[in-house]
C-alpha cells in the first residue's frame, strides 16, 4: 500500500506568474482558475471534480497552502463569465481583459511546447475548464504535507538509495546519529536491506510512518550467524519536524518477530 498523499496543483510555469498567482492565492483574491481540456488530454490527467484537495506549490516547488475544489465547469471559451474572471484574481475588469491574458498565456512558446503543438491556438468553441476553489487548513496542511515529502525522501532517497550525502540536508540533531547507527547495524547484517511505507500519517509537527523492512541475512545480527534467510518484519516509526527537518525519532519494531525468523533458520 502507497501513502496517500495530495496531489500537486501548479499554477502557470515557474517564474513571476507563478510567483503572483499564488500569492494571490493565499491572501484570498485568487479563488478560480481555468485551464484548457487540451491539456488535460495531452498530459493524460482527469478533470478535477469537486471535493479535491491539492497542495499548491511555489515556483521552487515548495508547498505553500492546501486548496480543495469547490465546483468545475467544462465550457466554452466564449462562454467564461465575468464573476469567474474576477476571482482569478488577476485584476481583470472585464471579460475581455481576462481573455487577452489569458490567450497570451496559452499562445506562448511555453504553453505550445508543453502541448505538443507550436502552432496551437484558442478560439470562441475553445473547452476551458473553469474551477472554482477554497484555501483550506492553509499553513497546517501545508506544513503536514511537506513533513511527509520530507520522510518519504528519507525513507526512499537516503536509506533505500544508500544516498548518505542527503542526510544532513533532511535530518539534525543527535537522534540523527543514533538512527544512522542503527540504520548501520541492520545494513551491516542486511545488506539489501528495503523499507517499504505502508502508512504515512501527518498532524501538527509529527509524522507517523508505518514500514516494512525486508531483507537477506547475510552478515551476524545480536550473535546469530548469517543464515542468508530473507526476513520481513514491521516497524512503526514517528518523526517530530522543525522548519522542515527531521529532529527527533521514536521507533518500535518487531524485533522478536525478525529474532524468531533468524533463530527458525539457524535452528535448522
Amino acid at each position: 500500500m502507497q501513502p496517500t498523499q495530495l496531489q500537486v496543483a501548479e499554477f502557470a510555469f515557474p517564474g513571476p506568474l507563478r510567483d503572483q498567482l499564488v500569492a494571490a492565492i493565499l491572501t484570498g483574491a485568487k479563488t478560480t482558475t481555468t485551464g484548457l481540456v487540451a491539456d488535460y488530454e495531452h498530459e493524460g490527467e482527469p478533470l478535477p471534480a469537486p471535493g479535491r484537495r491539492e497542495v499548491v506549490v511555489d515556483s521552487a516547488g515548495r508547498p505553500v497552502t492546501v486548496i480543495e475544489t469547490v465546483a468545475v465547469r467544462v465550457i466554452r471559451l466564449a462562454d467564461v463569465d465575468l464573476a469567474h474572471a474576477l476571482g482569478e484574481g488577476e485584476g481583470y475588469a472585464s471579460v475581455a481583459q481576462w481573455r487577452a491574458g489569458h490567450e497570451e498565456f496559452w499562445h506562448s512558446g511555453q504553453m505550445r511546447e508543453a502541448l505538443g503543438d507550436p502552432l496551437f491556438t484558442v478560439g470562441d468553441d475553445t473547452l476551458v475548464v473553469a474551477v472554482e476553489f477554497r484555501v483550506v487548513g492553509r499553513e497546517d496542511a501545508a506544513t503536514a504535507e511537506r513533513n511527509k515529502q520530507i520522510v518519504v525522501r528519507l525513507i526512499e532517497e537516503v536509506w533505500n538509495a544508500r544516498d548518505l550525502r542527503q542526510l544532513p540536508e533532511l535530518w539534525s540533531g543527535p537522534s540523527r546519529d543514533e538512527t544512522y547507527g542503527q540504520h548501520r547495524i541492520l545494513t551491516g547484517a542486511f545488506p539489501d536491506l528495503r523499507i517499504e511505507i505502508e502508512d504515512l500519517i501527518a498532524e501538527a509537527d509529527r509524522v507517523v510512518a508505518r514500514l516494512t523492512l525486508r531483507g537477506t541475512h547475510q552478515g551476524p545480527f545480536r550473535g546469530i550467524a548469517p543464515t542468508g534467510r530473507q526476513v520481513r518484519f514491521a516497524a512503526i516509526r514517528v518523526y517530530r519536524l522543525d522548519h522542515g527537518v527531521i529532529v527527533e525519532s521514536w521507533a518500535s519494531q518487531d524485533a522478536l518477530g525478525l529474532l524468531g525468523q533468524l533463530q527458525s533458520e539457524a535452528a535448522h
